[in-house]
């Protein structure tokens, strides 16, 4: 059973944005108490592409705003002989 991530968010959010570090991982705990989710590790290599993901997302919404828009740059490749 996975942990829905809005509840995340509204656990470990204030109204102002600041993260509440004990209170979100007491409710998370509780939580998974409560319902049985048993903890899975999701690993670096996961963190690091929704990071990516988040990263590319927010610039590209970005250069919309400034009226631009992005392409994935691919290098030319020469052939060697």
């Amino acid at each position: 059973m996975k942990i829905n991530q809005y509840l995340v968010k509204t656990a470990c959010l204030s109204s102002s944005g600041t993260l509440l570090s004990e209170h979100c991982f007491g409710v998370l705990f509780y939580r998974m108490l409560k319902f049985g989710a048993a903890y899975v590790e999701q690993g670096q290599t996961y963190y690091e592409e929704k990071y990516k993901e988040r990263l590319l997302h927010n610039l590209s919404k970005r250069a919309k705003e400034f009226g631009f828009q992005l392409t994935p740059f691919e290098p030319a490749t020469v052939p060697v002989s």
